[in-house]
C-alpha cells in the first residue's frame, strides 16, 4: 500500500492511488520561465563586463524586413559564415530551467553578463548569468515594460522575483556571444615602406 503523513504530524494514512513523485525539479515545476514567439522580437542586446555591447536588430538584414542584424559594426567587418542570428534570437527569446535556487543561495558574480530581449510591444526581459561553474549556469529574470505590456511584465515578474535559475550550457552560450564570435574583421592593411630616397 501506500501511505502518507503530514510533516510534524505523527498520524500515518493509507491511500488509495499512485503518487508520482519525480525527485527533479523539472517533474513538477513549469519548465518554460518565458517565451517571446521569433517574430515578436525586436531587438536583443547583450552587455558583456566592461560594457563590450552587442545589439542584434530586427530589420537590419539585407533587403529584408523580418532578417536580424547587428548594429555598431566595425568598418568593413563581415557577418561570420556560421553567425545564424535568427536562430540566436529565437534561443535567447525561450529560455527553460533545469533546475532552481533562491538566489541568496547562488555565488553570484560580482560584475554579470547582462541581455535584454525587447519585443514589439515594449517588454523587456532582463536575463543576467550570475554564475557559471563547469556545466551549471545560473540566471535571474525580471521584466519591465510599458502599460501595455503591464500583464506580462507582472506574469514573468511574480514567477521569478527572488529565485536564480539553472539552464543548459548551449543556450547559456547564445547569452555569452561577443562581437568577436559573430564578425570577421578585414585583414590590416601592410603599413607603406619607409622611402629612403634612392
Amino acid at each position: 500500500g501506500t501511505y502518507v503523513r503530514k510533516p510534524g504530524n505523527p498520524q500515518t494514512w493509507l491511500v488509495s492511488g499512485d503518487i508520482d513523485a519525480p525527485p527533479d525539479v523539472r517533474g513538477w515545476a513549469q519548465k518554460s520561465i518565458f517565451e517571446i514567439p521569433k517574430e515578436d522580437v525586436a531587438e536583443i542586446r547583450i552587455v558583456h563586463p566592461g560594457n563590450e555591447e552587442v545589439r542584434i536588430v530586427r530589420g537590419e538584414g539585407e533587403g529584408d524586413v523580418s532578417a536580424f542584424g547587428l548594429l555598431d559594426l566595425p568598418e568593413g567587418a563581415t557577418l561570420k559564415q556560421d553567425a545564424d542570428l535568427a536562430f540566436m534570437a529565437t534561443a535567447i527569446a525561450q529560455l527553460e530551467l533545469w533546475d532552481v535556487n533562491k538566489i541568496a543561495q547562488i555565488k553570484a558574480v560580482a560584475d554579470p553578463v547582462v541581455a535584454t530581449i525587447i519585443a514589439k510591444d515594449g517588454l523587456k526581459i532582463t536575463v543576467k548569468i550570475v554564475a557559471s561553474e563547469g556545466e551549471d549556469h545560473w540566471v535571474t529574470v525580471s521584466a519591465e515594460g510599458p502599460q501595455s505590456a503591464k500583464e506580462a511584465v507582472d506574469k514573468i515578474n511574480q514567477k521569478t522575483a527572488g529565485w536564480a535559475y539553472k539552464v543548459l550550457t548551449f543556450k547559456v552560450s547564445h547569452f555569452q556571444k561577443r562581437l568577436s564570435d559573430l564578425i570577421d574583421l578585414p585583414e590590416p592593411k601592410p603599413e607603406p615602406e619607409p622611402d629612403d630616397g634612392s
